[in-house]
């Protein structure tokens, strides 16, 4: 749906969602590491609705197509908010959380940073995040 409107609409509501997950982050300090996985999905929500946004109104994003700003902005949605929430689900749901949990939540709340850095910047750093 190819809408200014709708996209500004939808980045407040992702904004609003993402102030939501930094109250949680900051009244838990940071404990409880499912918790945290579920916030840094909720914390990366509104840059897919950024990207989103900036792909309605056609904005040049460094020297990306459309196309990439697009994907980008799908990327976000699910790779960086849907997949650390369902990890953070998950974690709630095990009796025992070790050292293989641990790593791999860490590796999830950090990818898509890296991933978005990597596609920017270096070939190098995308694909040792990806």
């Amino acid at each position: 749906f190819h809408s200014p409107l709708f996209s500004s609409v939808w980045l407040c509501y992702t904004g609003m969602i993402a102030l939501y997950g930094a109250l949680r982050l900051w009244e838990r300090g940071g404990r409880g590491l499912e918790e945290a996985s579920i916030d840094s999905g909720l914390l990366y929500l509104p840059f897919g609705g950024g990207w989103l946004f900036a792909y309605t109104l056609n904005l040049q994003v460094m020297d990306f197509s459309p196309l990439i700003v697009l994907l980008t902005a799908v990327h976000f949605h699910y790779s960086a908010f849907l997949i650390p929430i369902f990890n953070g689900m998950l974690g709630r749901k095990l009796k025992k959380k070790g050292l293989l949990y641990a790593a791999v939540t860490w590796l999830i709340m950090l990818s898509p940073l890296f991933i978005a850095v990597g596609i920017s910047f270096s070939k190098t750093i995308d694909v040792f995040a990806v």
